[in-house]
């Protein structure tokens, strides 16, 4: 019986894997799956790891994709507007602080995407971007959602995909 009044076994760490220390860090499973559970790595939800030090001892847990800290600035850079072909659609990023520019044609551009220039304005949080959009007439708060996965893409609520263009 442990400290905790269970029959569970415990994970004991050291510093020294090879020898016993006189006062190991001494954790009871069932307190191990009830973290787990709680950064919900329970499942397949996480594989990249993180270490927490403490007195030479390193404890390594999985930690699930979404408790990793997303880089805002991979939202910045060229994409293309389905809605309109050739048009430019810029994004550039700074702190929290989007800026968006682009060219409209109706409805696309010429090849070398020139048209009517914009110019917008956005937030950035995590992996979304709030624009408004009320210069060019339309609502003050979209939001759209950075994909990553490839091809990397912003996706708006409105069915809109931009995708971003690789090598710009």
């Amino acid at each position: 019986m442990n400290a905790l009044g269970e029959n569970s076994p415990l994970i004991t760490l050291s510093s020294s894997p090879s020898k016993s220390s006189s006062s190991p860090f001494r954790f009871p499973i069932i307190a191990m799956k009830i973290i787990a559970i709680m950064l919900g790595v329970a499942g397949v939800l996480g594989t990249l790891h993180s270490h927490i030090f403490s007195k030479n001892t390193i404890l390594s847990v999985l930690v699930p994709p979404f408790m990793t800290p997303f880089d805002s600035t991979a939202i910045a850079g060229y994409y293309s507007d389905p809605n309109h072909p050739n048009c430019k659609r810029i994004i550039e990023v700074a702190g929290a602080i989007a800026s968006l520019t682009g060219t409209d044609g109706n409805p696309g551009c010429p090849p070398d995407g020139s048209g009517e220039p914009w110019t917008l304005v956005g937030k950035v949080h995590g992996n979304t971007i709030l624009v408004d959009f009320s210069p060019k007439g339309g609502p003050s708060d979209l939001k759209g959602v950075y994909d990553a996965n490839e091809p990397a893409s912003i996706n708006w609520p409105d069915g809109n995909k931009w995708t971003k263009i690789v090598g710009k």
